[in-house]
């Protein structure tokens, strides 16, 4: 009897070993800068494209990457379709374009969410698993920043007048040092 145990035991851990190597498990990652302690700081009416970076280092293989708005919160698009994510790479850079309407207050914060799911290989005849999750993009509406411009701010030509006016006075202040030490 014991022996029959011994022996069923080793005939599942065999196959439990081959279920296991044949699994081939996808593995990617999505790196973002804008979360819930640096989020993305628009102006009302502003548009922006947020980059995210599609990570593969683990593996040999290209992975392909499904990209799906899960919530858009009314702000944000991205272009569909499925992404290849060459192996041992950290930088594929996936846009989000965000658009603040321009009736929005100050303060207003958005969750913008996408959810990445590997598309597992077809037709190598193993177990695929396929890997996915959530990843937020946070924004937060700020203040619009007032530019320098021809119109509301300093020219270069203004610039340049004040720089001449210093060198002529440099030069002015040289030439009456110089005069007093003879």
């Amino acid at each position: 009897m014991a022996r029959k145990l011994f022996y069923l035991r080793g005939i599942v851990f065999a196959v439990v070993l081959v279920c296991i190597f044949m699994i081939s498990v996808d593995s990617f990652g999505v790196a973002s800068n804008f979360g819930k302690d640096n989020p993305l700081a628009m102006s009302p009416g502003e548009r922006k494209t947020a980059e995210l970076y599609l990570q593969n280092m683990v593996g040999d293989e290209d992975v392909t990457i499904r990209a799906v708005m899960k919530d858009d919160q009314g702000i944000a698009s991205i272009k569909g379709g499925n992404i290849v994510v060459k192996a041992h790479t950290k930088d594929t850079v996936f846009p989000v374009d965000i658009v603040i309407p321009q009736n929005i207050t100050s303060g207003t914060k958005y969750r913008v969410v996408l959810n990445f799911v590997s598309v597992p290989a077809s037709g190598d005849g193993m177990v695929n698993l396929a890997l996915g999750f959530d990843t937020p993009v946070d924004v937060l509406v700020v203040a619009p920043t007032p530019s320098l411009s021809p119109e509301t701010g300093i020219s270069n030509k203004v610039y340049a007048i004040i720089g001449i006016a210093v060198l002529v006075l440099a030069i002015v202040v040289w030439f009456i040092l110089r005069k007093k030490k003879k």
